[in-house]
């Protein structure tokens, strides 16, 4: 089996789909053909999930708080997570947990009176004001070590 080591990225190139690499991130591979391929960092899902209930557990414990003050505290857990597993290839996990935080924060809304609902109207304006859509913090490998100008 061949390991071809790149800084903080590990791939095997046994034609196994999937290796759970360092920092949280799988490290795969999609072929083009059999010379060219290219390295996908998508993030583990154990630890999407994990990372989203622990979300939820503090949204929950902060439901009461001023909407403002709980808008800038998601703006930068998003803000932070964006910037953590924000590789090339993996934005469909980044767009999955940005979506599941507005899922949680909706339903947050909507339990703190009994009134209950919020409009999606509102919820729209409250989401273009607080959470950042999804960006790559990261350049590709390639990129980043220069060889690709």
């Amino acid at each position: 089996m061949l390991v071809l080591a790149v800084p903080n990225l590990f791939v095997h190139m046994s034609g196994r789909r999937g290796y759970y690499g360092p920092y949280g991130r799988t490290s795969a591979r999609r072929n083009e053909n059999r010379k060219n391929f290219t390295v996908l960092r998508q993030t583990v899902r154990k630890r999407l999930l994990a990372k989203l209930a622990e979300f939820k557990a503090e949204l929950y414990r902060r439901m009461h708080d001023p909407v403002p003050e709980v808008g800038t505290w998601l703006r930068s857990v998003v803000t932070g997570h964006f910037r953590y597993y924000g590789a090339p290839m993996n934005s469909p996990a980044l767009g999955l947990f940005r979506f599941q935080v507005v899922g949680h924060w909706y339903r947050a809304l909507c339990r703190r009176s009994q009134k209950g609902r919020v409009p999606w109207e509102r919820m729209k304006r409250l989401i273009a004001a607080f959470l950042p859509p999804v960006r790559l913090y990261h350049p590709y490998p390639l990129r980043r070590l220069g060889v690709i100008p």
